[in-house]
């Protein structure tokens, strides 16, 4: 006890030194992670000061228990709002920006780097319900390596665990532990992961602490784990209720061409249509085109995904969809369609004539064989 209070004096001191030709600011950030000598050294000087030109400021999580810590005034800080945070996130397609305030959660840290960790076509409003920032893309981050490195040091098993959830967009805990059983996984596969509160659990919810451990523990997981993890969740999401969030996550376990799952995909596209949810739909036709071998059939699908991006609004992402519709179009109905997205892109991005020479061209080519196409937009 003596010695506490030798060290305590002499950390007064020293601040009171430091702050005698100007004041002084200390800042400790994460208390929690302080052994404890340093934080009762620090609390016992905060506590004692009085006219030393010195300001302490410490910052702790809402849950943790630090010392005597609990005796200084409390100042809770919370979340960015929603519109401070949208000021935050600048040349987004608006559905993307939402979606980035709602995993981001508040935190202005989590804004920044999921930002920054999405591709151009992200960005531009490409978003599935399972999306995940392509960690290749993002500048190196100290946070995301650190969180990296938590889980790496995580048995195979309960990274393996993580994964599930991480790929899971719910968090609903029933669907992440089924999908581990399938892979050999069980409930107490999570309990590292819990001691090293990478993730909070319920009885029926799993939620990761920080959105960036989420997108972590996914981009840690080799290719094979990545999609087996789809796999087994594709398995027990079953019945029409998860139609549309199996379609996504067969989508993501499959590596080449394969008709069958486009085929799910572009039922889905149709689904979300039909509810005038335009964007999900554009990103379900794009990606079913992604796995249509048939160059026909995946010029129809780029085209439908370009319309409804068009219909959502994303005049930029309806661009980089039509340049990658493989051309010529030999179906008059399919160019006409083709032609109608493209003004559109030309009218926002390019030149007015030039979308009038293409609804010209168009309309001379496909006038006999498809009058229908010649309807007003």
């Amino acid at each position: 006890m003596r010695d506490r209070l030798t060290i305590g004096l002499a950390t007064l001191s020293l601040l009171s030194e430091a702050a005698a030709g100007q004041p002084l600011l200390c800042v400790v950030d994460d208390l929690q992670w302080l052994d404890r000598p340093s934080v009762d050294a620090l609390v016992f000087a905060a506590r004692r000061l009085r006219a030393e030109g010195v300001v302490m400021l410490f910052a702790t999580r809402e849950t943790s228990s630090v010392g005597g810590a609990k005796a200084l005034p409390h100042v809770p800080v919370t979340g960015v709002d929603r519109q401070s945070a949208a000021s935050m996130l600048p040349g987004l397609a608006p559905p993307v920006t939402e979606w980035i305030i709602d995993q981001a959660q508040g935190n202005p840290l989590a804004l920044q780097e999921l930002a920054a960790a999405l591709t151009p076509a992200q960005r531009a409003g490409q978003l599935g319900p399972l999306t995940l920032p392509d960690a290749r893309s993002a500048p190196p981050n100290r946070l995301q390596d650190a969180f990296a490195e938590q889980i790496r040091r995580l048995p195979d098993a309960t990274r393996r665990m993580l994964t599930v959830a991480a790929a899971d967009d719910t968090g609903d805990l029933p669907t992440v532990l089924a999908a581990a059983a399938g892979l050999g996984g069980e409930v107490g596969d999570l309990e590292p992961a819990e001691r090293a509160e990478l993730v909070l659990v319920s009885a029926q919810r799993l939620r990761f602490r920080h959105p960036l451990i989420r997108f972590a523990a996914y981009q840690c997981a080799p290719l094979a784990w990545r999609l087996a993890v789809h796999q087994a969740l594709v398995a027990v999401l079953d019945g029409p209720a998860h139609a549309h969030r199996r379609a996504w996550h067969l989508a993501a376990a499959t590596t080449g061409p394969d008709e069958r799952v486009a085929g799910e995909l572009e039922r889905v596209a149709e689904w979300a249509g039909s509810r005038q949810a335009m964007a999900s739909a554009s990103a379900a036709y794009e990606r079913a085109a992604h796995l249509t071998a048939d160059t026909s059939r995946r010029a129809r699908r780029l085209i439908n995904a370009a319309q409804k991006a068009s219909e959502a609004g994303q005049d930029e992402r309806c661009r980089a969809l039509t340049d990658q519709v493989p051309l010529p179009l030999p179906d008059p109905g399919m160019a006409a369609d083709f032609a109608r997205a493209r003004s559109v892109v030309e009218l926002g991005y390019g030149s007015p004539g030039q979308a009038a020479r293409l609804l010209a061209e168009c309309t001379e080519t496909v006038s006999a064989s498809r009058p229908d196409k010649l309807a007003p937009c």
